[in-house]
């Protein structure tokens, strides 16, 4: 069995990949300023709960990020939930269009970004559940 350290440097991987999957898709596009914006949010606590792991022992690891101002970071993030208020401007753009063509590109377009950001999401929480049941113990 891997150490607490060690499952928590592995989510934080699997963290960051979900978190560049995303930030890949919407960089540079406007409308997605506020997704693109988190996941440069999220890569920066990442980067702070990297050197935090990197300067424990498993011993403190656990408290150490029980406390970590970073874990609260990523917690205030998926409270959140800013793919709601992207979904309700797609779908206003989308039923007011008349065009079929546009319309199912945009809808495509939320669905793999819906899939990342749900991707992205359910790796924060497998950490937090990781830590969690850590601090049990």
């Amino acid at each position: 069995m891997s150490s607490i350290k060690q499952q928590v440097e592995s989510q934080i991987v699997n963290l960051k990949w979900a978190n560049q999957a995303l930030y890949e898709l919407t960089v540079d596009l406007n409308l997605l300023n506020a997704i693109s914006n988190m996941t440069v949010n999220i890569s920066a606590a990442l980067e702070i709960l990297s050197k935090q792991i990197k300067n424990s022992t498993d011993d403190n690891l656990v408290a150490l990020l029980a406390d970590s101002d970073t874990i609260e970071i990523l917690d205030e993030i998926v409270d959140n939930d800013c793919i709601s208020e992207l979904e309700n401007h797609f779908f206003t753009a989308i039923d007011n269009m008349e065009n079929n063509i546009m319309g199912d590109f945009l809808s495509e377009l939320i669905e793999k970004i819906e899939l990342r950001y749900t991707a992205l999401m359910s790796a924060i929480h497998e950490l937090n559940a990781l830590l969690n049941i850590s601090l049990v113990r």
